[in-house]
């Protein structure tokens, strides 16, 4: 494994990467924040800020509150180490040998020697994972990570080509944010006496603190574009509702990337998921307040217990909470009720595969159909499955497993992104965007032929050759690119960055790519050997907006 390092990165920079945090080199770049002044990495023609906390650690009484700012008043007078990422967050399935509590940091990459009044455009990337469960990945040590075998966390999605492929114009973020039952435990008892949906304020958090510091790191806090992709591409869709558009964002842009809404939970649902956090726990009491105070003072192992022994039917996710979350997306943007922040939206082409599992034991009959798209979404009512039946005929797919694969995608992963641009363009946000991604990550592809432009093939693109595993137990690695590989990522890239500098996706774009109209144009195919510009037919928008119709039913 060392040789390997060296070889990539070079002896120096190797010995840097193991040094010791206890006694930090003068050598490497430092950011004075005021309260801290931060020791930095440079590396491949990128300075790294790593493990930086945002907020205070969640522990003991915090834990199940809403995120505490650090005390922000005092004046640094020693350098802290921030040459390695911070501890990931606590997963699940949990384990005490891999995760902490203490893991609301946030990353910073920046051109060489940018500095304050620079004002260069921040992107801000959100990791997906369903917001709980684990997802392997591995490490990459040309960023400066040492280690491997890592669970879904900023670490999967190191940032430096964004850096460099901008060519040094914007600085680009990543955070950690509590996941599962730590960052969205719900019950009336959380609310009375903490705060739910933790998660999105460990985001928001996170957010505000960039707003605050990044001018110190060479960007603008007044140009923040958000990217995300999955569940972390829902969340920008939570964050663009977020006290149903009334407050003003700290960001001014959305990537949405195949954007991932679970089903909402209902209160009956997290009501009986709290339960059995409490009995695992053994903090079953008679007030909530009780009831709170003994989760937080339970030790870690039995939360990672309550995590481990949970029902297949709980997810611990987003839910309405008449304060942050107003009622369901789907509901929200048919009203009007969100942030008209500039926006890229879109998918990969077969988004919905992965979900309907592999054709080969597919029930190729109407009722397998119906079956695959009710295993997530149990509330269909008979005249809601009669009208999907119709809107997908079975005359128009080869297989039942096509059919499936369709109308899961579109239930939200391929249709909420047009939805989204429609309803921004119409209230008039002229930056409005939408893509079609139509190249599979190859190393899923070469495993499993059948999932074909798979959920998170754009992910390989963006973020090295990174195969981030779309669901639990698949395994990972950062793959290095082929040639065409290679000039698809340097389009992609070019895309988002230039989407961060300009709010629009063309201006700084890579050369040779083709330019991107907005969304009353059609939307961009981006694929390897030529992008290009298709319309949507009449039937897809048909099909979306039935979807978005029954949003109370598929809780999204």
């Amino acid at each position: 494994m060392l040789l390997e390092l060296a070889a990539v990165l070079g002896l120096s920079t190797l010995c840097a990467a193991l040094a010791s945090p206890g006694a930090p080199s003068p050598e490497g770049p430092i950011v004075d924040l005021g309260y801290v002044k931060l020791l930095g990495h440079r590396s491949e023609g990128v300075d790294f800020f790593g493990g930086i906390r945002y907020v205070q650690p969640p522990l003991g009484n915090l834990r199940f509150r809403a995120p505490v700012m650090l005390d922000e008043k005092t004046r640094a007078q020693t350098v802290t180490d921030a040459r390695n990422w911070g501890d990931i967050c606590i997963q699940q399935p949990a384990s005490l040998d891999l995760g902490s509590e203490d893991c609301l940091t946030l990353n910073v990459w920046t051109p060489p020697h940018a500095k304050e009044g620079d004002k260069l455009r921040v992107a801000l990337y959100i990791h997906g994972g369903g917001n709980y469960y684990a997802v392997r990945v591995a490490s990459r040590p040309t960023v400066h990570i040492v280690r491997a075998d890592f669970y879904q966390s900023a670490q999967g999605f190191p940032m430096n080509t964004w850096v460099t492929g901008s060519g040094g114009s914007i600085v680009a973020v990543n955070i950690q944010y509590r996941l599962g039952l730590l960052g969205f435990l719900a019950a009336k008892d959380v609310m009375e006496n903490g705060s739910v949906n933790n998660g999105l304020l460990d985001q928001r958090a996170a957010i505000a603190w960039v707003k605050r510091h990044i001018s110190k790191f060479g960007g603008d806090p007044n140009q923040i574009t958000l990217a995300g992709e999955s569940a972390g591409g829902a969340d920008l869709i939570w964050q663009m509702i977020a006290y149903g558009g009334q407050q003003k964002p700290d960001f001014q842009g959305i990537i949405a990337q195949s954007i991932g809404t679970d089903p909402t939970p209902t209160e009956a649902q997290y009501e009986s998921c709290y339960a059995n956090v409490t009995a695992a726990t053994n903090c079953t009491l008679s007030t909530g307040a009780d009831t709170l105070a003994c989760l937080r003072a339970a030790p870690l192992s039995a939360i990672v217990d309550a995590v481990n022994t949970k029902p297949s039917t709980c997810k611990f996710l987003p839910v309405i909470d008449g304060d942050l979350i107003q009622d369901l997306p789907s509901t929200m943007l048919r009203e009007g009720r969100f942030s008209k922040v500039n926006f890229v939206g879109g998918h990969c082409t077969d988004d919905g595969s992965i979900f309907v599992g592999d054709p080969a034991t597919f029930t190729n009959t109407t009722d397998g159909f119906v079956s695959a798209i009710k295993k997530r979404y149990t509330m269909l009512s008979n005249a809601t499955v009669q009208r999907m039946i119709d809107l997908y005929p079975e005359s128009e797919f080869g297989s039942q497993w096509e059919r499936a694969e369709q109308a899961f995608g579109d239930t939200v992963f391929t249709c909420q992104d047009w939805y989204i641009a429609d309803k921004l363009y119409k209230a008039g946000q002229k930056h409005a965007y939408n893509y079609r991604f139509n190249t599979p990550d190859p190393v899923q592809l070469a495993q499993f032929p059948w999932k074909k432009v798979m959920h998170t093939s754009d992910l390989f693109f963006l973020f090295q050759g990174t195969n981030s595993g779309p669901y639990p137990g698949v395994a990972s690695h950062f793959a290095p690119f082929n040639g065409t590989e290679q000039a698809l990522a340097t389009e992609t890239i070019g895309y988002w960055t230039s989407f961060a500098r300009a709010f629009d996706p063309s201006t700084f774009r890579a050369r040779g790519a083709p330019a991107w109209p907005d969304m009353t144009h059609g939307r961009l195919v981006i694929q390897e050997g030529r992008s290009f510009i298709e319309q949507r037919t009449a039937k897809y928008i048909e099909r979306c907006n039935f979807w978005n119709e029954v949003g109370d039913e598929i809780r999204v």
